[in-house]
């Protein structure tokens, strides 16, 4: 049986809202912002430039605010694995891992509209629903 891990900690609202909204822009409901979440994590722990962007991901204007939402999200093993390799390789907080990956999730999807990054995402959240 896989292990589940809680990640939870207090964000601020807006980037809950921009989860909501990349899922609806996709095509699917905010129930789907965990799945989201999951591949957005699995992405930035892959791809280099992105882990070494995470910090300043997390400092930027975006991820700013009064950290009043609650995210919490369950990670099996090798995603938990990556997400504390990462909280490790930047020194950030829980928190701070969790803004800059939703931050890098919302610039792909709701600015930059990304193609690539859309059609894969896409594709895994209808297996998902």
């Amino acid at each position: 049986r896989t292990a589940r891990h809680s990640v939870e900690t207090r964000i601020p609202r807006h980037l809950l809202d921009a989860m909501g909204l990349a899922c609806h822009d996709l095509g699917f409901g905010a129930d789907s912002a965990a799945v989201m979440f999951r591949f957005y994590l699995e992405r930035v722990a892959h791809t280099p430039r992105l882990s070494a962007r995470l910090a300043s991901l997390a400092a930027s204007r975006e991820a700013r605010g009064r950290a009043g939402a609650r995210f919490s999200t369950k990670l099996n093993d090798e995603l938990y694995a990556m997400f504390l390799g990462l909280e490790k390789k930047s020194q950030l907080k829980k928190a701070d891992v969790v803004k800059g990956v939703i931050v890098q999730m919302k610039k792909d999807i709701l600015d930059d509209r990304r193609r690539d990054v859309r059609r894969s995402i896409q594709g895994i959240l209808r297996l998902a629903s």
